[in-house]
């Protein structure tokens, strides 16, 4: 049996607020190439959201991007996310699997812990 190797990219974002800078670098990331998901350009107007989540999270991500925000670690769908992204990064047994990305300044290392 053949599996597809893992090529996606995840961006994973909580709020509006993040939505300039979450679109901003996945089409920067789709312009150098790579294949990239994100629910601002990728998750479909009524579908069952958590279902498409998780599926790509575990089919298809090679890399998990999160971009933090002091809201972001308040957010229960970042939090489900992250919960599914560390249980892959276990399973690809790849302790770079989960890249964070800090994005606001009043956040300290201590709280993304």
């Amino acid at each position: 049996m053949t599996t597809t190797p893992k090529n996606t990219i995840f961006i994973s974002h909580a709020t509006p607020r993040d939505d300039d800078f979450t679109r901003w670098l996945a089409l920067k990331l789709i312009g150098l190439g790579y294949n990239v998901w994100c629910d601002i350009l990728k998750l479909p107007k009524g579908s069952d959201f958590w279902k498409n989540i998780e599926q790509e999270l575990r089919q298809n991500t090679c890399k998990f991007l999160i971009v933090l925000s002091a809201t972001s670690n308040q957010s229960s769908g970042v939090l489900n996310e992250i919960a599914t992204a560390l249980k892959v990064k276990k399973q690809l047994n790849d302790e770079t699997f989960i890249i964070p990305l800090i994005i606001d300044e009043n956040l300290s290392y201590d709280e993304i812990n």
